[in-house]
């Protein structure tokens, strides 16, 4: 194995390694670690309804704002995939460390059997097999500096908290989504109290001087464009305190998060579509507390958001960001079993009662209360993870970076939640499996003329006449899997899933007696992976 790893790595550190060696007379240490993966993923009858073909994709169901799930041409859609993250760090000295990671492909988006040979006469060739390199991404560079009252960190460094409900750096073997953020952080510790203040520039427009309109460029100067009034920055302004006591498996903390972006921004963070205000202006408290009793282990993250954001609904309203979600942690380990409880409550967005309701024209001061928590963080294999509205649309080849979808982007939002999930050890081999059910927090009534939120799509529909209400039972899944560890560097597994759609899924938003979709039935899913960690 570590032959193996020589034979592949060493040649892409070598370069790395004489960079630092010319440049200084200083002897420098180069450590490096990483992971490398492959898997496949099977879906059947994503649509939730087998009466339905691959290719059904009416525009009536999908414009009323329901959870209806488009066809993308295949009924049931099979696809592979391999990654591999490399993470070198350079010991410059006692006090200086440089660190980095580096993505070989993509880790949502590198689809095995993407791009057709199409170099030069090759892409005409019926037997050809020429394929075009991996991208290398230079995902986090950052540098640790050790000083006499903590480590100042300088780059574009990992963001973790908690139970990573909020902010996940995505380290774990198949994370395919990560927080980072280009930042100044000191990590600084007082006995076992941890302070870690930070200034994270998340976006910086497109303008170093301000704001632009990259719609106004006019016939004589067409790279031209108009300058608006304001900026388009992000800026996060973070303090996070832990305290820890190791003798007791005691940890408790608060991250504080203020985000601010003016409302001339390029970019919207919340919405796919609007143009009119941007604005982010608010705070999230992240409180998080863990303890160990012998075998048992508890923990709870309870995120707390307050503030202003706008263009959710496209227009040039400012909604009040008021929400706060729990999410409950239960473990029991030992020679043998391994048994996790999650539990939680994650708001999603009320429906909306404002005056003569329509998609745009929500009242001022309409509040915001859906929290999405972070994609890494999962529950069971389908539910919660796969996105059925986003299997179509996924190479980046063909596909603007507005249109590009991903088929894993199904993140927890309006729901409550439930999940067990017991593991059997023997060995070298581990049989596990999850059972989880949800229910919506807020569902549509039969209330016509108020408005509700397609919490995947992000956009605000209308209720039609005679719609009939929404079910808050969103369903439940079993999950079955086995794994095999080889060795402490590789491990292979197995697992499939039969998630079966509550009435949720059954509402249409049209009127009687097309209000329903019809009957649902349930999905299964399959996925084998691999992974080799050194």
């Amino acid at each position: 194995m570590a032959y193996i790893r020589n034979i592949i790595l060493k040649p892409i550190f070598l370069s790395l390694t004489l960079f630092f060696a010319c440049s200084s007379s200083q002897a420098v240490h180069l450590d490096w670690s990483g992971q490398f993966w492959f898997d496949n993923h099977w879906l059947n009858n994503y649509q939730l309804n087998r009466s339905k073909p691959g290719y059904d994709a009416d525009p009536d169901y999908y414009n009323t704002g329901g959870p209806y799930v488009p066809g993308a041409g295949e009924k049931n859609v099979i696809w592979f995939s391999a990654f591999m993250k490399l993470k070198p760090k350079v010991v410059v000295n006692d006090s200086i460390i440089l660190k980095s990671e580096w993505h070989v492909g993509s880790p949502i988006y590198g689809f095995m059997g993407r791009d057709f040979p199409n170099s030069g006469g090759e892409q005409y060739n019926f037997t050809g097999s020429q394929k075009n390199g991996a991208a290398i991404t230079a995902a986090r560079f950052w540098a640790n500096l050790i000083t006499d009252f903590g480590t100042i960190e300088i780059g574009r460094a990992p963001i973790h908290w908690g139970l990573g409900a909020i902010w996940n750096s995505g380290d774990n073997l198949y994370d395919r989504y990560q927080s980072s953020g280009d930042m100044v952080r000191l990590v600084a510790k007082f006995g076992s109290i941890t302070v870690s203040p930070a200034i994270v520039k998340v976006s910086m427009g497109n303008s170093v001087a301000g704001a632009l309109d990259t719609s106004s460029a006019t016939t004589s100067f067409p790279s031209v464009v108009n300058p608006k009034e304001g900026n388009d920055d992000v800026t996060d302004y973070q303090i996070a305190a832990k305290y820890e006591n190791t003798e007791e498996d005691f940890d408790f903390g608060m991250m504080w998060d203020r985000r601010v972006g003016n409302k001339a921004q390029s970019g919207l963070l919340l919405s796919p579509t609007g143009s009119g205000s941007k604005k982010l202006n608010f705070n999230l408290f992240d409180f998080y507390v863990k303890k160990k009793l012998s075998r048992f282990t508890l923990g709870l993250e309870i995120p707390f958001y307050t503030g202003v954001v706008g263009g959710i609904d496209g227009s040039a309203n400012d909604f009040k960001y008021s929400s706060l979600a729990v999410i409950v942690e239960a473990s029991y380990t030992s020679d043998q079993w391994d048994i996790a409880l999650k539990g939680g409550r994650v708001p999603g967005q009320p429906v909306t009662n404002a005056s003569g309701q329509n998609v745009t024209t929500i009242d001022t001061g309409t509040k915001y209360r859906a929290i999405y928590l972070h994609k890494n963080y999962g529950l069971g294999l389908i539910m919660f993870k796969y996105n059925l509205y986003g299997l179509g649309a996924n190479n980046p080849d063909t596909q603007s970076a507005s249109s590009l979808r991903s088929p894993y982007d199904n993140p927890i939002v309006n729901a409550n939640y439930v999940s067990l999930s017991p593991t059997f050890k023997l060995d070298k081999w581990a049989f596990h499996a999850t059972f989880l059910g949800a229910w919506a927090m807020e569902s549509v009534p039969n209330e016509a003329g108020k408005v509700f939120y397609n919490h995947h799509r992000r956009t605000f529909h209308t209720v039609a006449t005679n719609s009939g209400s929404q079910s808050s039972f969103m369903g439940w899944e079993m999950d079955y899997g086995v794994a095999f560890k080889w060795d402490d560097n590789f491990v292979a597994d197995w697992e499939v899933g039969l998630f079966f759609p509550g009435k949720y899924y059954n509402f249409a938003n049209r009127s009687w007696p097309n209000h329903e979709l019809g009957s649902t039935n349930f999905m299964f899913a399959s996925q084998i992976r691999a992974g080799i960690t050194f």
